[in-house]
């Protein structure tokens, strides 16, 4: 087990102007390098998974919209679509779906709140023996100064209450709106919403404005399994039984095929589509994937690929530290100071006069020279780590010419030629 802490310590006292701190940064940034050289023996091994794609979870009721703005508003009918979906066990977090006007861009929706107001009230329980008629009543606020809303509950001849309450005044301000209902008997229990807002990844920059907007809500782009995905082995559509083209496209040619993103059908290509940047995200950083053409039904979606290599991030991490076999604390020593050189370079001072200070240009290359010389003996070693770097050829139809044992030698005969007809 490697301690990549005594190895920044080292390296922190060799290159000058260099804390502890910045040199564990460029040690993980030379260790990411290092895993992109080749591939790995390590990296061989392969591991499976899934995509569940949910269709198109929502596109019922209208938004509202405001250019330059990085909100959107749901009305009551598509809040309530929403959230219905939300509730559904195993439904996909609304973070992870992405919203469009059919006509324009994809947004990613990096956050899901409430417009403050009340919108619709549902009954969980119809309570029993209450007396009837219909009761106005005030909503309140469990976590903010909310106020101005008000309910109409009306229960039954049965002493039930079997419809669910009409908002009578939205109010405004509400964090968490409830209201409490007690007119005899066994009281009847409600959850009341607010209309859903959704936070987009960037301002709403489309050609329509104010309420009534069309929408849809569905999954166009996948995040990878782990943050340190390398490379797709295969995929398919497990449903259709048919492949996925993961290596073709991309999404500059994708923008010629369908630049408005209006074909959906059951994909043929994954195209690379960047990294998740949505804060606050639990797979921030992960490479992400469009399924094109995009996918409006609920199915799954089946792959194998191969990981780069776990990277050190904690203080942790940096004493107790496996490096994959073949590298060693050599190899990312070097390109570790590679890494510190180049960016000691970088942030020089333009004040500097010319022919002062250290060479950290020549500093890097002599570092890049000592590891290019380490790699390509470590290289060597992981061939015969690695099974995929022996060729099978097939055998031959045809035996080959004389007898493969030699009565003459008393041996085998590992000579000869093919006969020919």
């Amino acid at each position: 087990m490697a301690n990549l802490y005594k190895l920044a310590n080292r390296i922190s006292g060799e290159v000058p102007g260099c804390d502890l701190d910045l040199v564990m940064w460029k040690m993980s940034e030379a260790l990411r390098k290092i895993y992109d050289e080749v591939d790995w023996a390590f990296q061989r091994g392969i591991t499976y998974a899934n995509w569940l794609c949910p269709g198109q979870v929502a596109n019922s009721g209208t938004f509202t919209v405001t250019p330059y703005s990085n909100t959107v508003t749901a009305s009551t009918g598509a809040s309530q679509q929403i959230n219905g979906y939300a509730a559904l066990p195993g439904a996909a977090l609304l973070t992870t779906l992405q919203y469009r006007d059919p006509a324009y861009s994809i947004y990613n929706i990096d956050g899901v709140s409430g417009d403050g107001t009340v919108s619709y009230v549902t009954t969980l329980t119809p309570g029993s023996g209450q007396t009837p008629g219909t009761y106005t009543v005030p909503v309140l606020d469990g976590g903010g100064s909310g106020s101005g809303g008000a309910v109409a509950v009306t229960v039954e001849s049965d002493g039930t209450v079997s419809l669910s309450p009409v908002v009578v005044t939205a109010g405004s301000g509400y964090v968490q709106p409830y209201f409490t209902f007690s007119e005899g008997g066994t009281p009847a229990t409600f959850q009341v919403f607010q209309n859903v807002v959704f936070t987009l990844d960037r301002p709403w920059l489309e050609p329509t404005s104010g309420p009534g907007q069309p929408y849809m809500l569905y999954q166009a782009y996948f995040v990878a399994p782990v943050k340190d995905f390398h490379k797709f082995i295969e995929m398919r559509d497990t449903t259709n039984s048919a492949p996925i083209d993961f290596w073709t496209m991309t999404q500059a040619e994708l923008a010629i095929r369908d630049p408005q993103r209006t074909e959906f059908t059951d994909p043929s290509y994954c195209v690379p589509a960047g990294f998740d940047t949505r804060p606050n995200s639990s797979t921030y950083g992960y490479p992400m994937f469009e399924l094109w053409p995009q996918q409006l039904d609920y199915l799954p979606y089946s792959f194998s690929y191969r990981r780069k290599g776990p990277i050190p991030e904690s203080f942790a991490d940096f004493q107790n530290w496996n490096l994959p076999q073949p590298i060693t604390e050599q190899l990312l020593g070097f390109e570790t100071k590679v890494c510190l050189y180049e960016y000691k370079e970088a942030n020089r001072d333009k004040q500097e006069a010319r022919g002062s200070g250290a060479n950290w240009l020549l500093l890097a290359a002599l570092a890049k020279k000592s590891y290019d010389d380490i790699l390509d003996k470590l290289i060597a070693i992981d061939l015969n780590l690695n099974g995929e770097a022996f060729t099978r050829l097939p055998g031959r139809d045809q035996p080959f010419g004389n007898a493969p044992y030699s009565n003459q030698l008393g041996g085998l005969n590992v000579g000869g030629y093919p006969e020919r007809d």
